[in-house]
Formats: C-alpha cells, structure tokens, sequence
C-alpha cells in the first residue's frame, strides 16, 4: 500500500510507505552529517513532512529564500535519527550534537550568506499582538523543494531596516 506513511512512526523505526531514510541514516554526527541534514530536510519538505510558515514551522520562505530556523531544525535531526555519538563514541548533548551538524553544513557553502557574510539571517515577525525575531539559515528553495512549488512568501516575517549606522529599527 503506498497511502501516507504511518503518522505515529517514532523517529527510531523507520517510516513506512513512500518516505523511506535508510539511504541517509547517519551513523554518528560525524557522518557526513551537513549533507545528511540537507537531504533529510529537503525528504521532508517535498512529502509535506514539515510545517511551513507556521507558528511552530522550522521553515519560513521568506522573499529572500527558505528559512531554516536555527537551532531547531538541527535538533529535530538529531532527534530524529538519535544521533548523539561522535565517530569515537563520545556521547554529545542535543545542543553540542546541533551545533556540530550546523557547522557541517556551513563548510557545504549551499546556504546564502547575510550581509556581513555571517551564515545566520535573523528576521522581524510582526504579528497581530507582538513583535518576535526568529533566526536561521536562508537557503535558495529549490535546494530544499526540488519539483515540488514551496508555499508563498510569509508576510509577517521581514528583514529588519538596518539604519546607515548599523542600528536596527
């Protein structure tokens, strides 16, 4: 049957159906993990896996790009595939474990850099009650959709004016 994968699979056994990870199970985080988090991500977001510009979305497309929030997308990898061990069995924390994936896949060079050519965007989410800033890696879109048409730019989430300066306003 090649209905929808089973909703309720943990992120120990695979996904059954047409979302299949063993091809890029990592090992350990050492495991050529920045490209692992790629395809991982990219998996997802084509077979609607993730939610996108949601309050809870670890993507945000934004008209520069797709936004990858940053830590969390990293630690739902790494919750994902359980993957706290280092190639010499050293056992890392979910933060450590995130932060080594995340530096992984900065030596990819695929994500766009920011104007002081630093890998994390940060941007303004201006909703109806407050103002919030949500920061991550800004990658072009079909990198991580493929074929697949990424939803529309979320308008509550913009780039902050910067004043000549430097000051944001």
């Amino acid at each position: 049957n090649e209905s929808a994968p089973a909703s309720n699979a943990s992120a120990q056994e695979p996904i059954t159906g047409l979302l299949m990870f063993d091809d890029i199970r990592p090992r350990h985080v050492d495991d050529d993990t920045g490209q692992k988090f790629l395809d991982w991500l990219a998996r997802m977001l084509r077979n609607n896996k993730l939610p996108i510009n949601r309050q809870d979305a670890v993507i945000h497309i934004v008209k520069e790009g797709a936004l990858v929030v940053s830590p969390r997308a990293f630690k739902d990898f790494i919750v994902f595939f359980d993957l706290f061990e280092r190639e010499n069995g050293t056992r890392l924390g979910t933060d450590d474990a995130a932060k080594h994936v995340q530096k992984k896949v900065e030596k990819l060079r695929q994500n766009i850099k920011n104007t002081k050519g630093m890998s994390v965007h940060t941007y303004q989410i201006t909703g109806p009650n407050r103002t919030s800033r949500v920061s991550g890696f800004l990658f072009d879109p079909i990198k991580l959709f493929g074929h697949v048409t990424p939803p529309p730019a979320n308008p509550l989430l913009v780039l902050p004016q910067v004043s000549p300066h430097g000051v944001d306003r």
